[in-house]
């Protein structure tokens, strides 16, 4: 399997992001991919033949030569349940770093609202917690920061 370009009908993974952001209202996450696609956002899937079961968000500042203004941010990762355990996680990841490498960048960064065992696959991944933003979502739970060193850090 590889990592590609997505450039379909959103609809085509609007499920997989669905169930990967917790959502309740399908029409809320159309409105978010909507926006995320307007400022930029890029998306990279896995198909198994026409059916997307891995994708990726990546957000990169869209003004070049500004490094780490606003630093590579990973909006989404999701696998289809019955696609874990296969290392798609690390291929879309790898996927998303290295379009962060290549525009400059020397973090790349991303949350996530769901403490304990998604945090764990982004330790996997590289990634460490560098904050937690208790309550964040009212009772139902905190954010959680993680970020990932992916070049070295500029010399003054």
């Amino acid at each position: 399997m590889v990592v590609e370009q997505f450039e379909g009908d959103l609809a085509e993974f609007i499920d997989l992001f669905h169930e990967s952001t917790g959502l309740d209202d399908r029409e809320a996450v159309e409105k978010l991919i909507a926006i995320e696609v307007t400022k930029g956002t890029n998306y990279g899937v896995i198909r198994d033949g026409d059916t997307v079961v891995g994708m990726i968000g990546l957000y990169l500042d869209p003004v070049p030569g500004v490094r780490d203004l606003d630093p590579a941010q990973v909006i989404d990762l999701a696998v289809h349940e019955d696609y874990r355990g296969r290392g798609f996680s690390r291929l879309l990841m790898d996927w998303a770093v290295k379009r962060a490498r290549a525009a400059d960048q020397t973090w790349i960064w991303l949350y996530t609202g769901s403490p304990g065992y998604t945090v764990d696959v982004y330790k996997s991944l590289g990634f460490e917690v560098c904050g937690i933003n208790e309550n964040y979502w009212g009772s139902d739970g905190s954010r959680v920061w993680l970020r990932r060193q992916i070049n070295e850090l500029p010399t003054s």
